[in-house]
């Protein structure tokens, strides 16, 4: 059997410790994705509150950062704005028919720069959430 040569050896050690680590990292966030969504949807909740929103959310729907409203069959989808390098927390509540009801900046400052962003920028936004939610549930 041939000597493996002393650098590709350390060349294969090193490809394998980086694999290692990348299917750790992957299975990590895999696996924690529900806890995530939880810690996620329990600070949306708390900024809610402390805005004297009456608005909670309940569970993760089946979109991405998209969570159900208590009391109402409408989606909450949470997204950030960036604008001048500054990122603001957003999220925009979805009715059943595919339409944004409300955008809610969460947090102070959040509304404190969201009066400076021009409404199209905005808009953009939006329309890309519009399309993503029209896509997962099937709509043309």
């Amino acid at each position: 059997m041939k000597k493996i040569s002393p650098s590709l050896k350390e060349k294969l050690i090193l490809t394998a410790w980086i694999s290692g680590l990348i299917i750790a990292s992957v299975l990590l966030w895999t696996l924690s994705s529900s806890l995530r969504s939880r810690i996620t949807m329990n600070s949306v909740n708390s900024v809610l509150n402390a805005m004297n929103d009456e608005r909670r959310l309940l569970s993760p729907a089946e979109i991405p950062d998209c969570y159900k409203i208590s009391d109402s069959n409408s989606l909450f989808y949470l997204f950030s704005v960036i604008w001048e390098g500054i990122l603001v927390p957003c999220g925009a509540e979805i009715s059943e028919d595919g339409e944004i009801i409300d955008t809610v900046p969460l947090g102070n400052h959040a509304r404190q720069i969201i009066k400076f962003i021009p409404q199209g920028h905005i808009q953009i936004y939006l329309q890309q959430i519009l399309s993503v939610h029209n896509e997962k549930k099937g709509v043309n």
